[in-house]
């Protein structure tokens, strides 16, 4: 058997294997109008060229060398990975990431000398989504890479002549252009003549063929998924409104072309190429068809989505848009869709940093750690990609230490004209804090936890008490530091709120209601001056001169609840900016000293407005509350 008989064998046996299936087989060849001087049948014998016989056969030493030792099961050899190196090393560039290396194979039956044969064979999915164009064939004669010899790609099959190779279709009938995509089922076909001394001579008999090789000459990305957002859109009867998208993944891939089809046209057709969807008329309110899309290049890879015929969603709000809650508290956020009748109401939920806030599937949700975080509301019509949206704004806080503390309520939850007060500060002097000469009089410094804070002198708070003398006890008072904070002219009434466990002398309420407890404001140093709040336990009943207890700085406690050790409580309590319960009727300023205290009984001294009190007395001293208004 001559050198040119081994290389054909050696090339056919490559194609067998190559990167497609061990076990692949070689294919018939049905191509319209191939020359005369090519045989459209196959030898009677194409098969890999077992590796046992392969040294039987009259092979150059050369090409020996540059054949692998056998793999696979059953056992076939390959050109080695050093000679196609070598082989790019002679180009002077970098190989390809993927080459797809033909089996060796044997033929026999030729029957006649001087004959051109065509062999076919399933080329490797790693190719699709590349250009014809770009692939190479190279057969190999040695491990040199200077000794070599490329195959010539064609792209009609009246051009098919030895040395010739071309990608042939899936139903094995036609050649592919040069600007043809490769797809999933594409061969690849070489033309070989039996006689004379050609490189490419494969001579006659039974015969072996040199070691082959293919590659692509651009990168070739293979498309390893397809998804198709929206997974569910509802679209009405009679309309042509809507279109899927598919996304194709990598987002390198070569080729990321789908074709669109429907499971039930009857239901909701689709245009192939833009996934544009159309319901006929007269189509059942709740009926639904899955819109598929296939890769162009791959077709085991899609995606789909499923459309709902009825009425869509057009819009999605949230009540409240806003909102404050402490470090594991609460808030529930309320979606309304819109029209009330549309078809698909659900939403899905998700927060922009959930370190910060969570969201669950009811839209409660809660704070993990001080920070801002938005929570948006997404239609299930439509899903992330095509869905409507709505957002909510939760600012979490610590309120540890001696920060301010901020109440968990957004505006929209308070009644007209009560805002929670923004830029809550402890001023750290007098001038500071705004107050007027009668407020800064019933004020001084002192210390707690080694910080000083501008709170109530004793001597006012005793004053107060002896005012109301009979009514609070005057032994028990917690002071609390004067807060800052500014108001709109629209909400001109601000919510405060402060950590009454952070100071020492809390213990002094453990085990009271309540709605036992007073809160006490400081107009001037007249005690006779002194006013009561209001107790409330509904964020509804805010309104100027009014407080209450919170756990979390949202949920309010009843009247009857008492405060237990070990538990973190604030209260909470509104002023009006200019009204009866400002110390500075500037319209600028809130000057607002206080003290809380539990009463003793029901004295009529100052207008008592707390409810719920019985004869127990703790007193707590609140902060001087100034407000601005910013306008």
């Amino acid at each position: 058997m001559n050198r040119n008989r081994m290389y054909a064998l050696l090339l056919a046996a490559l194609f067998l294997f190559a990167a497609a299936p061990a076990m692949a087989t070689w294919v018939q060849p049905q191509l319209p109008a191939v020359p005369v001087s090519v045989d459209q049948v196959l030898p009677t014998s194409l098969t890999a060229k077992p590796a046992a016989n392969l040294l039987e056969e009259p092979i150059s030493a050369d090409v020996l060398a540059a054949m692998a030792d056998p793999t696979g099961t059953p056992a076939r050899v390959y050109v080695t990975a050093a000679t196609i190196t070598n082989y790019f090393n002679h180009l002077g560039v970098t190989a390809p990431a993927y080459q797809q290396k033909i089996p060796v194979f044997s033929l026999s039956g030729i029957g006649e000398a001087s004959k051109d044969i065509l062999v076919m064979y399933p080329l490797a999915s790693d190719f699709i989504g590349a250009a014809v164009g770009n692939l190479r064939a190279v057969k190999v004669r040695g491990t040199s890479g200077g000794v070599q010899k490329t195959y010539s790609g064609v792209f009609a099959s009246g051009d098919i002549a030895d040395g010739k190779f071309a990608i042939i279709s899936s139903d094995k009938k036609s050649v592919m252009t040069s600007a043809a995509t490769l797809a999933a089922g594409n061969y690849i076909a070489f033309c070989i003549t039996v006689s004379g001394d050609s490189y490419y001579n494969i001579g006659s008999g039974d015969v072996v063929i040199d070691p082959v090789f293919v590659y692509s000459t651009t990168a070739v990305v293979p498309v390893s998924g397809v998804t198709v957002t929206p997974a569910k859109k509802v679209v009405a009867a009679g309309t042509s409104t809507f279109s899927f998208t598919a996304v194709v993944s990598p987002d390198t891939a070569t080729n990321k072309t789908v074709a669109w089809s429907s499971g039930s046209s009857s239901i909701a057709a689709v245009n192939s190429s833009t996934g544009l969807v159309t319901v006929p008329s007269g189509v059942a309110e709740n009926s639904t068809a899955t819109i598929t899309a296939t890769s162009a290049s791959d077709s085991s890879k899609t995606g789909s989505g499923q459309v709902v015929v009825g009425t869509p969603v057009t819009a999605v709000s949230l009540d409240p848009t806003t909102a404050t809650i402490l470090v594991g508290g609460t808030v529930t956020l309320t979606p309304t869709v819109s029209p009330a009748d549309a078809t698909l109401k659900t939403v899905t939920w998700s927060s922009s940093n959930t370190s910060v806030a969570t969201v669950n599937s009811s839209g409660v949700v809660t704070g993990v750690s001080a920070g801002t975080a938005v929570i948006t509301a997404t239609t299930d019509d439509g899903g992330s990609t095509h869905g409507k949206t709505a957002s909510a704004t939760i600012t979490v806080t610590t309120a540890v230490g001696p920060e301010p503390a901020v109440p968990g309520f957004s505006d929209s939850e308070l009644p007209s004209g009560v805002g929670v007060a923004t830029s809550v500060s402890f001023p750290s002097s007098i001038s500071a804090s705004g107050l007027n000469a009668d407020a800064a009089g019933i004020v001084g410094s002192t210390e707690e936890n080694g910080t000083t804070y501008l709170r109530m002198l004793g001597t006012y708070i005793q004053d107060a008490l002896a005012y109301r003398s009979g009514t609070m006890d005057k032994n028990i008072y917690i002071p609390l530091p004067v807060v800052k904070g500014y108001v709109t002219s629209s909400r001109n009434t601000g919510l405060f709120m402060t950590k009454l466990t952070y100071w020492s002398s809390f213990s002094s309420l453990i085990g009271k209601k309540a709605g036992e407890i007073a809160l006490v404001k400081g107009v001037s140093t007249r005690a006779s001056a002194s006013k009561l709040f209001t107790f409330v336990d509904a964020a509804s009943k805010f309104a100027d001169g009014t407080f209450a207890f919170s756990k979390d700085g949202r949920t309010l406690m009843k009247a009857d609840e008492k405060f237990v050790s070990g538990q973190t409580y604030y209260i909470l309590y509104a002023i009006q900016d200019g009204g009866p319960y400002d110390a500075n009727p500037s319209s600028l300023i809130v000057s607002d000293p206080c003290f809380v205290g539990l009463v003793t009984g029901t004295g009529s001294s100052g207008g008592c407005g707390v409810t719920g009190f019985t004869p127990a007395a703790v007193l707590l001293a609140l902060p001087l509350l100034v407000l601005l208004r910013r306008r």
